[in-house]
């Protein structure tokens, strides 16, 4: 008996022994992160152009913003954007003592952290100054040093002699009005403004879509984050992003498509922009057929309309992803901006 129990007692610690060595020692979680993922936009491309998703308007802890720039590269790869701008003040580094570096050294790193995962970094900088020239952003500069002068308006030409692209930055900033000064208007006319920002971070400025066709300037929609953007969006597809229009996808195409004003503004469930190029990007986004009357509009793209058939109607919501019918024979487009008080409206055809 005694014997028996010594036995059994053995195999317990026999088995004791192999369910310890069969227990791992470090065992990895691959799929507690989701650093690796990235959520791609689906929306159509128009017209032989690529469709190119971007923000234009970014900081890093190398002015006041309190991220890495090659956070600001990770963080766009996976909200699924093709193209970003570093855009740091010139004027504004509260860590200046502790980085001790040129104004140039946040788009360096950002660009090398960017060669593996196919985002396309903007050398930009902010000019930043009071009203009436307020914020600018240059797009697609050389040297961001020789921006810091002390006229704004030498550092307005300054960029412009490196080829950059300008781009109007919050207009409704930080007073609530949003106002088109004589300056503006000159320097529009003279092809120093390509762009301006009728969206910015959680803000919308409805007077400035009617600016986009009466001065030909192109629409942009961007973050301008500061905090790390998990913080800010936590649904990464609600950012605010300015639509490219590119012809291929590089920085070369980009830099020609702003300059050609081919951008549309998107946030918040609201396109803006020039109204041929709205419109051709609405129909691309549907596939509308008509059976006598009655009209059914089968929306292909992520992007949510709110449709009616009359520009007085009650308008219908029509999400991503989502077929509706009505009696029309016109559509407006109550989301979709070509002026502050004209929505998109085509044929319903």
């Amino acid at each position: 008996m005694k014997r028996t129990i010594l036995t059994a007692m053995a195999m317990a610690l026999a088995m004791a022994g192999n369910i310890r060595a069969q227990v791992p020692e470090f065992v990895k979680c691959e799929d507690y992160y989701d650093i690796n993922q990235r959520t791609e936009f689906q929306i159509p491309d128009i017209g032989g152009f690529v469709t190119l998703t971007s923000d234009l308007h970014i900081h890093t802890v190398f002015s006041d913003g309190a991220v890495w720039p090659s956070t600001r590269v990770q963080e766009a790869w996976n909200d699924g954007l093709d193209v970003i701008a570093i855009t740091d003040h010139i004027e504004y580094r509260p860590y200046r003592n502790y980085l001790n570096a040129d104004l140039n050294e946040s788009y360096r790193i950002a660009a090398a952290a960017a060669g593996s995962d196919g985002v396309l970094v903007i050398h930009g900088t902010e000019i930043t100054r009071s009203k009436p020239f307020g914020h600018m952003n240059a797009l697609f500069i050389e040297d961001a040093e020789k921006l810091a002068v002390e006229s704004e308006m030498d550092a307005l030409e300054a960029a412009l002699a490196q080829g950059a692209v300008i781009q109007w930055n919050h207009p409704g900033w930080p007073d609530d009005l949003c106002t088109m000064y004589p300056l503006h208007e000159k320097l529009i006319a003279e092809g120093k403004i390509h762009l301006v920002e009728v969206m910015n971070y959680d803000e919308c400025y409805p007077i400035a879509y009617d600016w986009i066709g009466k001065y030909g300037i192109g629409a942009a929609a961007n973050s301008d984050i500061h905090e790390p953007i998990a913080m800010y969006c936590k649904d990464s597809h609600k950012r605010p992003v300015t639509l490219i229009f590119a012809k291929e996808r590089s920085l070369e195409s980009v830099k020609e498509a702003l300059l050609a004003r081919r951008t549309l503004a998107w946030f918040n469930g609201n396109l803006a922009g020039d109204a041929s190029l709205l419109r051709s990007f609405v129909e691309a986004c549907l596939e509308i057929k008509r059976s006598g009357e009655t009209v059914t509009i089968t929306n292909k793209s992520e992007i949510p309309f709110r449709v009616s058939a009359t520009p007085e109607g009650e308008a219908m919501n029509m999400p991503a992803f989502s077929t509706i019918r009505m009696n029309a024979a016109s559509l407006t487009f109550h989301n979709c901006h070509c002026g502050s008080t004209e929505p998109l409206t085509i044929p319903a055809e």
